[in-house]
């Protein structure tokens, strides 16, 4: 496995603690870690980012309609001279 901040190999730890054992991948280049709830987290977050970029893409204008005038509905008076 590949780690997604330097590039660097990644490492399969196990961390112990008196109420349990957490499994985490670590990089032996720059120290980053990785355990379930920060996969979750990330999936979770990339999920918001995706529906957020869908919907701006259905609020924005599809096609943009030429301008004109409006018809005149008065006439102007006529020109003394």
């Amino acid at each position: 496995m590949k780690c997604v901040r330097c590039g660097g190999i990644m490492v399969h730890e196990k961390i112990y603690s008196k109420a349990e054992m957490l499994a985490i991948w670590r990089c032996v280049l720059c120290g980053e870690y990785v355990d379930p709830v920060i996969l979750e987290n990330r999936q979770y977050q990339k999920t918001i980012r995706e529906n957020s970029r869908k919907k701006k893409k259905e609020q924005e204008p599809q096609a943009v309609l030429p301008l004109t005038s409006p018809p005149a509905t008065e006439s102007l008076p006529a020109d003394p001279n």
